[in-house]
């Protein structure tokens, strides 16, 4: 764990190694293994002004938290290759249409994560991960789900698609 600085040079994770943390990391940043921004247990935010690579072995552990609205971070004024798996685990609260989770911030990035674990949403929701070139992971509503489909629509005389299919069978 970082929790305080590290020199300016460079730190490579290797594939059975973690480097989590609230600290700042002098030099690049090259994870083969894990890498968990954060204390042990809780939200906290790991800082480089270097480039950072995940590699296609590595997984990234985030923690949000809805209710407080935090999340684990990773920053870097550098580039951010991203690549391996995406693990989110939620703390508390239930995230809703509309949410954003900005996990990491970048002066560039770069790739795509590989994989995704993420956390169950409720039904009807799905985790919109188009916006982790932004840092951010979000939730929309899920249009292949009647749920979804529904919450996306305008009915007539301020009705729901609820009160207009009651069963939910998409048949009103």
């Amino acid at each position: 764990l970082v929790n305080g600085s590290t020199s300016t040079g460079s730190v490579t994770v290797g594939v059975s190694g973690t480097l989590g943390g609230t600290g700042t990391v002098g030099g690049a940043i090259n994870v083969l293994g894990t890498l968990a921004p954060g204390p042990a247990t809780g939200i906290g935010r790991l800082t480089t002004q270097a480039s950072v690579t995940l590699a296609a072995s590595s997984v990234s552990r985030f923690e949000i938290n809805k209710s407080a609205a935090t999340t684990d971070q990773l920053f870097t004024s550098g580039s951010l290759a991203l690549g391996g798996t995406l693990s989110v685990s939620n703390l508390a609260g239930t995230p809703v249409a509309g949410d954003g989770f900005t996990l990491f911030q970048a002066g560039s990035v770069s790739g795509a994560f590989a994989a995704y674990a993420l956390p169950s949403l409720s039904a009807g929701l799905r985790w919109k991960t188009s916006t982790l070139a932004q840092g951010v992971l979000g939730v929309e509503y899920d249009p292949a789900t009647y749920v979804g489909w529904a919450a996306t629509r305008s009915f007539p005389g301020g009705a729901s698609g609820q009160s207009l299919d009651p069963d939910g069978d998409g048949l009103a």
